[in-house]
């Protein structure tokens, strides 16, 4: 069987449609565990949760082969995890602004996909690296995404 190209892109954008309601559904209630952190209605747990719901959210995007948000949701998860540890307030804030970006540029990088663009992980590098350095984890290189998959570069099977 000879399998065209584009044609596991256009299989990913099809089971990315099926379940993108839930998907929207449970990162905007992620957005709001978030907000209610910052708007100091609520305490640590609203991370906790959060990072529940994008839990997830990261494991239907693996399963829908979305690599690049699946990355994304992982490090936000990792990152509303990781920030109730730190008691400095300018290391929390770093994070909380990475995370606040993230939710939204999540959604977006979405949208993005479900209306016919390719899943280049490579522009969400910037992010990805402002999420782990508030959990002062190592950057990942240029290269490192190429490896990982999920752009134009990814490897065939």
């Amino acid at each position: 069987m000879v399998v065209e190209s584009g044609t596991t892109s256009d299989l990913a954008s099809q089971s990315l449609e099926l379940v993108n309601r839930e998907l929207s559904s449970t990162l905007d209630a992620a957005r709001r565990e978030i907000e209610s952190y910052v708007d100091v209605q609520a305490g640590n747990d609203a991370l906790l949760r959060a990072a529940g719901m994008l839990h997830l959210a990261a494991g239907a995007l693996k399963i829908v082969e979305v690599h690049g948000a699946a990355m994304l949701a992982e490090e936000m998860e990792q990152t509303c995890r990781t920030l109730p540890e730190f008691e400095d307030r300018t290391v929390i804030e770093r994070g909380v602004e990475a995370l606040t970006r993230a939710m939204v540029q999540l959604p977006a990088y979405l949208e993005r996909l479900l209306s016919g663009g390719r899943d280049v992980a490579l522009v969400l590098l910037p992010l990805l690296n402002d999420l782990r350095e508030a959990r002062n984890r190592p950057q990942l290189s240029e290269g490192t995404m190429l490896l990982i998959g999920g752009g134009p570069f990814e490897a065939k099977q």
